[in-house]
């Protein structure tokens, strides 16, 4: 009984295959083709986990060093204290819709006298919890014309003058059109937990 291989160098193709020099070394580069597609395929595969697993000993560093750290009762007391002080200066709302309306009446208030041509917009609430404590926080959109040389009152407004409120984003456009597109966050201690 003939093998497989014999019956194919006898073959028509074999038989070819045997005479072509360029033939073997065009097919030996195929093969070397597909052995690199499928090595570059499984290193590629396993690069993602690699990463992840390079994040996690970083972290793992990082746990470790923090707790090798002393830990200073004095440094939590105050950190407490000045927490304990900015929650009292943030305004304190029984609901979610009664935040949202007073976060309308203060922006309204606040802004409107700075931002030509304003439009503001509510962009919804959500309840958080933080440390034992509930708030809502009250999302804005303000949008307008803002003279450049008051850019800089309006930060300072709401980075000295407004606790409980941060400006998450903010889209400014000076000299051609003054235009301003802002988002900011107030917060307001559920009444009951302040």
């Amino acid at each position: 009984m003939t093998s497989l291989y014999e019956k194919l160098q006898h073959s028509n193709l074999g038989r070819e295959l045997n005479a072509n020099k360029r033939l073997q070394w065009l097919i030996a580069l195929v093969a070397i083709l597909v052995m690199l597609s499928f090595g570059k395929r499984a290193v590629d595969s396993v690069a993602p986990a690699q990463n992840e697993l390079a994040m996690e000993l970083n972290l793992l560093a990082r746990l470790q060093h923090s707790a090798a750290q002393p830990f200073d009762d004095e440094q939590l007391t105050s950190a407490q204290i000045l927490a304990q002080q900015a929650r009292q200066r943030i305004d304190v709302a029984p609901s979610a819709s009664t935040a949202e309306a007073q976060a309308l009446a203060l922006t309204e208030f606040t802004f409107k006298p700075l931002i030509e041509r304003s439009r503001i917009t509510l962009l919804g609430s959500q309840e958080l919890n933080f440390a034992g404590q509930r708030f809502f926080q009250v999302r804005m959109e303000m949008n307008g014309q803002l003279d450049e040389l008051r850019l800089i009152a309006l930060l300072k407004l709401i980075d000295r003058d407004m606790p409980g409120t941060r400006l998450s984003s903010l889209q400014y456009a000076p000299k051609a059109s003054n235009t301003i597109n802002a988002v900011v966050d107030m917060l307001f201690v559920r009444s009951g937990d302040e």
